[in-house]
């Protein structure tokens, strides 16, 4: 038979999970400062260790300490030198140390996003026609990436082209037709500022403001020239065109494209021209019937100044009618 020893007990100590509450992650402007955590766990003892991983791009403020074995992360100023927002990672494990045995439990992040300094691309001012529509490519744009960007626009000087005053309705004005609303007969200037948000996981800055011009240059117009009625032969003058648009020190200059379209001869060389009046001729109908010509007049307005860009206005028409020299048929003697 066997031999009964003395009894004896053995205890088996279980220690709890060390389990940390995740903290809650923050977005932060360029240089401004996190908020900073402290630890949290629903269970006593628990001790812990974190490290931080700043990506490239993110400068923080002096004497930043990038581990420790505390329960808090401070509040710290970071700076981002990048144009997309860049993330500082801390990796937190809690530990159990009971004395005898030390228990690692599962590691949380706490994450500050650092969002970057907002700016946009420089804008080119535009020279257009009353009328035009502002390029399809005439866009707001930005080098920042990792977020939205937004554009809100004022005219501020007050001249309005066609579309309102401000924005962000529509936020971009590429496609917009200028319209100065009335005839004018010098160029007006609109002065733009946009002011470009960035926003990324809820957290918006602006960002400083670019100007920019668009110059409307109204389109040529021409004084509607009353009909002309000679007769062969006759010395006709040259038709002068006048306009209401100004010429303004050699700036603001109409030109007028003019050309007789149904193509009757009256005698007049050259039957077309871009000059401030028709030639002066003598009238020319060889036919027993009256010849009209039809002239038509189109203005064109450009400011050598402004790119030399041309606006041509609407059209006119005017006629010059020859009337035939008179005649009469050979009477027959009677006897």
């Amino acid at each position: 038979e066997g031999c009964v020893g003395e009894d004896f007990t053995i205890t088996i100590t279980v220690n709890p999970e060390p389990v940390l509450n995740d903290p809650i992650d923050e977005v932060i402007l360029t240089g401004q400062s996190s908020s900073g955590v402290i630890f949290q766990s629903d269970v006593n003892g628990i001790t812990y260790q974190w490290q931080a991983t700043v990506e490239t791009g993110i400068n923080p403020a002096n004497g930043f300490v990038n581990n420790g074995n505390n329960n808090e992360i401070s509040s710290w100023q970071f700076f981002n030198t990048s144009a997309e927002p860049l993330d500082v990672i801390y990796d937190i494990t809690p530990f159990y140390d009971d004395g005898d045995v030390i228990c690692e439990g599962s590691s949380v992040q706490y994450i500050v996003t650092v969002n970057p300094s907002v700016s946009m691309n420089p804008v080119d001012s535009l020279i257009l026609c009353d009328g035009d529509s502002i390029p399809e490519d005439f866009l707001f744009t930005s080098q920042n990436t990792g977020g939205q960007m937004s554009y809100s626009w004022e005219i501020t000087n007050g001249v309005n082209i066609g579309f309102g005053l401000n924005g962000p309705s529509p936020e971009q004005i590429n496609n917009l037709s200028v319209n100065t609303g009335s005839p004018g007969n010098v160029p007006v200037i609109a002065t733009f500022t946009v002011i470009p948000t960035f926003t990324n996981q809820g957290v918006s800055a602006d960002g400083p403001s670019e100007e920019f011009t668009i110059t409307v240059i109204p389109n040529g117009q021409v004084n509607q020239v009353d009909d002309i009625v000679v007769c062969n032969g006759d010395f006709v003058n040259k038709i002068p065109f006048t306009t209401l648009n100004l010429d303004l020190n050699g700036e603001g200059l109409t030109q007028f494209d003019w050309e007789i379209i149904n193509g009757v001869d009256i005698g007049m060389i050259p039957a077309n021209g871009l000059t401030e009046s028709t030639p002066a001729f003598f009238a020319d109908n060889l036919t027993n019937l009256p010849t009209v010509a039809i002239i038509e007049v189109t203005p064109i307005y450009y400011y050598p100044s402004l790119n030399g860009l041309s606006c041509p206005g609407d059209p006119i028409t005017f006629t010059i009618t020859v009337n035939p020299e008179p005649q009469i048929d050979p009477i027959s003697e009677v006897i």
